[in-house]
């Protein structure tokens, strides 16, 4: 038996869609660094031309890879939140599998206090509920 290597240095750690104009999904195909880099790359890039006037929605989308490696996340989302000059109301929605992991997540979010986050979480068979909540006005 000959063993097969793949190489999945070429492999997006996730994907990012723009749903009906006004949603940014991220969909992570990893728990790793590199996905939490990429997703923080797009951030920034989307953040760049927002106003204080601007509404951001968002949907972080764990089902296939798991949480996030929480560690590193909590570092480097403090940084990016120093880093980016603008924070607009924004809601964001963790979808997962229903991972206990995920209220130390909402947790870790909590204690950022920051006024102008809102997240809520929603199990894996939710992502409708989830949509519709993002779609309401804030």
């Amino acid at each position: 038996m000959t063993a097969r290597i793949i190489d999945t240095t070429n492999v997006a750690p996730a994907s990012c869609f723009h749903l009906m104009g006004t949603i940014h999904e991220f969909v992570f195909a990893e728990s790793t660094a590199r996905a939490f880099d990429f997703w923080m790359s797009t951030m920034t890039e989307i953040y760049k031309p927002l106003t204080a006037q601007s509404r951001v929605r968002m949907i972080i989308d764990t089902r296939r890879s798991g949480l996030l490696p929480m560690t590193y996340t909590m570092q480097h989302t403090r940084r990016w939140l120093r880093e980016t000059p603008v924070h607009p109301p924004a809601r964001v929605v963790l979808l997962h599998n229903n991972d206990r992991m995920v209220s130390l997540m909402s947790s870790f979010m909590q204690t950022l206090r920051l006024g102008h986050l809102t997240v809520k979480t929603f199990g894996r068979d939710e992502r409708d509920a989830a949509v519709a909540w993002l779609l309401e006005s804030f």
